[in-house]
């Protein structure tokens, strides 16, 4: 990407220094562009604007495809996956499916009791359900982990440190949140009762990140800048680990999976979980070849 000239460009590159293809997707001011992500498998690129408007690229002909609409300034565009977008803004928090252009859930960025006395809340974390039923939210103003269901509605708090990241969704349980607490520990949570199911003694560093191994809704991977190891949640041990004190990056042997450690997910996860266990090592980043 690049913003000079007053336009934003979508650059192709074959390497550092090859452009192959310098595409303008859309004039920028100090309130045109405040938001940019690309999709998983990097097919389309999102742009969010201060006037609301969110704007969808097909990345290989650099030609918009969709356009979806907030009240005001869009902050932040995430990709959950291919097609679940989630947007961040003064008005909140939304998810949209933009297949068919839809908002499914959307989060008010506040909370008021009974009274009318309302609190702000920021979220700087958050994470969808398999089923997309529930969101669990935590940031600036929330005390731990809160869940609510689609339409805002709060359904769980989960105590855990403030403005934690460190919280998934089980991936064939959609109701069933795990979160590494305050202690070091992870536990299990019912999202939709706030009820805890279950808690492994894990003695783990503060707000590290957790996230399945893909393919698995029992090994869960929790990482740092160094350190990663695998637990089964369902016996509570830990099946394999690994320290180091490079980049960040833990990778497979083939360079196909990788966790990053600063945006607190997995890249592209394509190895099969029967190879984990066996094969998973690190390298520093600079040997997968530009991956």
């Amino acid at each position: 990407m690049s913003t000079t000239d007053g336009v934003v460009w979508l650059l192709q590159v074959r390497n550092h220094t090859d452009i192959a293809a310098k595409i303008p997707l859309v004039t920028c001011d100090e309130t045109s562009v405040q938001a940019l992500a690309f999709s998983p498998d990097s097919s389309i690129l999102a742009v969010g604007d201060g006037y609301g408007v969110i704007r969808l690229f097909a990345t290989t002909r650099g030609k918009q495809i969709r356009e979806l609409h907030e009240a005001s300034w869009v902050l932040e565009v995430r990709f959950d996956d291919s097609n679940i977008l989630f947007s961040n803004g003064n008005y909140g928090l939304s998810v949209w499916d933009i297949a068919q252009s839809k908002r499914i859930a959307v989060i008010q960025g506040g909370n008021c009791d009974g009274a009318g006395n309302c609190i702000a809340e920021i979220y700087d974390h958050y994470a969808l359900s398999p089923d997309r039923s529930f969101v669990a939210l935590a940031g600036t103003y929330i005390s731990g982990i809160i869940v609510r269901d689609r339409t805002g509605r709060l359904t769980a708090r989960i105590p855990a440190l403030d403005e934690s990241s460190s919280f998934t969704f089980r991936p064939k349980r959609p109701a069933n949140l795990i979160v590494a607490d305050g202690y070091g520990h992870i536990s299990s949570w019912d999202a939709a009762t706030g009820k805890l199911l279950r808690q492994l003694s894990a003695s783990l560093h503060p707000y590290i990140w957790l996230a399945f191994i893909p393919g698995s809704d029992t090994n869960l991977l929790t990482f740092d800048a160094a350190s990663a190891r695998v637990w089964n949640v369902e016996t509570g041990k830990a099946l394999k680990g690994w320290t180091q004190d490079g980049d960040e990056r833990f990778v497979s042997p083939d360079g196909e999976w990788i966790t990053n450690a600063r945006a607190g997910r997995i890249e592209v996860p394509h190895i099969p979980e029967s190879h984990l266990l066996t094969e998973i090592q690190y390298r520093s980043y600079g040997q997968i070849g530009g991956h």
